[in-house]
């Protein structure tokens, strides 16, 4: 028995470990980027509401389709992804005017509730972008009937502004 506690004891510290080691890579997406479990996402009735892009073709959005996005993304707004030990698990967008910055979020469906944004975020606020950035406020658009969004915010220190019931803000240090 002592043996066998002992290589249990033994597996257990190493499973902490790997999980806590889990690579977390954040990077410009590109066009071999694009999955199914991309497209599937944007295309999802329950995403879709969300998603000013898919609200915008009135169409089911095809691999061509975000290939186009991705390419003529405007020069003051970046798309990155979120990749968790090489697999692409959701993408954000950083959009950036003179005085304010702009994010917006789109986890997978089959990552969404696993705490993806949460592990991310503290190497999201790392990014240049946000540390050249002459603001130091983060806003982002929520509908207020995505409640999970809205909780999720909320944890990351998000606040509502003032008069709005669709944006919040996060004052971070640059």
């Amino acid at each position: 028995w002592p043996v066998l506690i002992a290589q249990l004891a033994w597996f257990m510290h190493w499973k902490k470990f790997l999980i806590d080691k889990l690579i977390m890579e954040i990077r410009i997406l590109k066009t071999k980027d694009i999955s199914k479990s991309y497209i599937d996402t944007i295309n999802h009735n329950g995403t879709k509401k969300f998603i000013t892009f898919s609200k915008k073709l009135k169409k089911k959005i095809n691999k061509t389709d975000l290939i186009s996005y991705i390419k003529n993304t405007p020069i003051n707004e970046k798309l990155y992804g979120i990749f968790e030990n090489n697999t692409h698990k959701a993408n954000f967008k950083l959009t950036i005017t003179y005085n304010k910055i702009f994010i917006g979020f789109l986890v997978f469906l089959k990552y969404q509730g696993t705490g993806l944004i949460k592990k991310s975020f503290s190497k999201i606020l790392k990014l240049k972008e946000l540390k050249n950035a002459k603001s130091n406020k983060l806003y982002l658009g929520v509908n207020s009937k995505n409640k999970n969004a809205i909780r999720l915010y909320i944890a990351l220190g998000f606040k509502k502004v003032s008069r709005s019931n669709k944006y919040m803000y996060l004052r971070f240090k640059n």
